[in-house]
């Protein structure tokens, strides 16, 4: 699942107000990817989503695993969803970061 929704019992900061249906969302971690072609151009997908109307633009994103590292997670998302990799990107993950996982290397 990528999110857990209760409703909740809470009181106001200065304890005049009870509110009975307040709405608490829980959500998993994600991350949403930056990509950008050797021409300067950003990579977007055009979609349709739930309760937006019309066509919309949305980065390479994904949820983090659970014990996956978040650059581990955005190098499988770009992986998956463009089938690209790089490996600038990973010498400078591994640069910056330490050694990474590298099973996405091209």
């Amino acid at each position: 699942s990528f999110a857990r929704c209760d409703i909740h019992t809470v009181v106001s900061e200065d304890g005049q107000k009870v509110f009975n249906d307040w709405i608490f969302l829980e959500e998993v971690n994600a991350v949403n990817i930056v990509v950008q072609t050797a021409e300067g151009k950003f990579v977007v997908f055009k979609q349709y989503k739930y309760a937006v109307p019309g066509e919309t633009f949305s980065p390479v994103g994904g949820f983090v695993d659970d014990g996956e590292h978040p650059w581990t997670s955005a190098k499988r998302e770009v992986l998956e969803e463009l089938g690209l990799g790089s490996s600038a990107t990973l010498e400078r993950v591994n640069t910056n970061f330490g050694n990474r996982d590298d099973r996405f290397r091209n």
